[in-house]
């Protein structure tokens, strides 16, 4: 059964309103708040999950290791060919429990900043470049942390 709570739909408005998509997570949980925060530039969605619990780091780490709750998440969705799908999924490079990783989302070309509140690291935003390798079709991150204070 596939539970739509926590799921996006994005639209397009020309000039009338349709249904394009149904988002969800690959790792969905009861209380992730997918959906939470969303940022889009063109053929590409940001999705952020502010109550997600994986203690995963980086890029497509381990979705099933749920011991930091709260931690957050941001999943990376593309169309192509009139086709959403998941492309990533995105953890803080230093995970922790209460990071709210995905409260605040910006998306320009290829560039992405993720927004995170904790207690132990204040504010913080993750700055992600993405980047398509053309010849395998693998997008890769490379994620700066920006403390700010």
């Amino acid at each position: 059964m596939v539970e739509d709570q926590a799921a996006t739909y994005p639209l397009t408005i020309d000039p009338t309103i349709s249904q394009q998509a149904y988002l969800k997570a690959s790792n969905t949980g009861a209380a992730d708040a997918f959906g939470y925060s969303v940022a889009i530039s063109g053929d590409t969605v940001v999705v952020g999950a502010i109550r997600e619990d994986s203690k995963a780091t980086g890029v497509n780490g381990d979705q099933t290791d749920n011991s930091a709750p709260g931690s957050g998440a941001a999943y990376v969705f593309v169309r192509g060919g009139g086709i959403w799908s998941q492309q990533a999924y995105l953890k803080a490079s230093n995970t922790d429990s209460g990071d709210q990783f995905g409260i605040s989302l910006a998306i320009s070309g290829d560039t992405v900043v993720v927004g995170v509140t904790d207690t132990v690291h204040n504010w913080g935003l993750y700055i992600l470049a993405l980047m398509e390798d053309l010849v395998a079709a693998v997008l890769k991150m490379l994620i700066i942390i920006l403390q700010v204070s």
